[in-house]
């Protein structure tokens, strides 16, 4: 990755990530109840569709998608439509959880160990990169892999060619640090850029606690300093 990543459209994405329950409890309190938070984290993921929509309105090489995971959730990954490369957004703490149910069951049928695996092979067939994909990946698998991306990205599933995470930490509900990472075929991480520096830090909301949901006990306004600052690190996993 050697940090040529396109370092404008992460940071437009990291505008979208920065985006929490403190910036839409009052909306939602408002809107949808008083009493409960249930649906809230929905919300928030469907708001950050929208930032990101707004942000990459005006940029033809940006493509957001909006992909059906089930009749009430949805992933909104960005395609850079020139360099190939599929943008896929986690929180560390679930990106963490995909990785570890690979590691303890040996495999994974989660979309972004589909993505990856898709990317990974098509770096193999073109001859730029040596990686090789574990041998009980057969042909059948394969196959199979392929349909789910085409059913995901339709038309777009041949302009994919590499997968970034960007994931982004969280404390009491705010945005604090967020890398650029890349992973082997065995969801090892391979490099990892420290963007913590892009992150959106302003947040507004109710003021009113509400101790039923401790990630929003504190909604009163507030211009948050990044409490870890981490440092750059690129490495190979063996």
């Amino acid at each position: 990755m050697r940090e040529d990543f396109d370092k404008e459209a992460v940071q437009k994405m990291l505008k979208a990530m920065s985006f929490t329950g403190l910036d839409l409890i009052g909306d939602f309190k408002e809107a949808i109840s008083r009493t409960s938070q249930n649906g809230l984290s929905q919300a928030v993921w469907a708001k950050r569709s929208d930032i990101l929509e707004n942000q990459f309105k005006d940029d033809e090489h940006m493509e957001v998608l909006h992909i059906p995971r089930s009749s009430l959730w949805q992933i909104d990954p960005v395609l850079n439509l020139k360099t190939g490369v599929l943008y896929l957004f986690f929180s560390e703490k679930n990106l963490e959880k995909v990785q570890k149910d690979y590691t303890k069951k040996g495999l994974t049928t989660h979309y972004a160990y589909i993505f990856l695996q898709r990317s990974l092979s098509k770096k193999i067939i073109g001859g730029s990169n040596m990686e090789l994909i574990p041998l009980e990946k057969s042909d059948e698998s394969t196959k199979k892999r392929n349909e789910k991306i085409v059913k995901m990205l339709g038309d777009f599933s041949k302009k994919c060619k590499d997968i970034i995470f960007i994931s982004v930490s969280y404390f009491d509900n705010m945005a604090i640090a967020a890398s650029v990472n890349k992973y082997t075929s065995e969801f090892l991480l391979s490099e990892k850029h420290d963007v913590s520096d892009m992150l959106s830090i302003s947040y507004k909301g109710d003021s009113t606690p509400n101790m039923h949901n401790k990630d929003i006990a504190d909604e009163k306004t507030a211009l948050v300093t990044p409490l870890v600052t981490l440092k750059h690190i690129s490495k190979t996993a063996d």
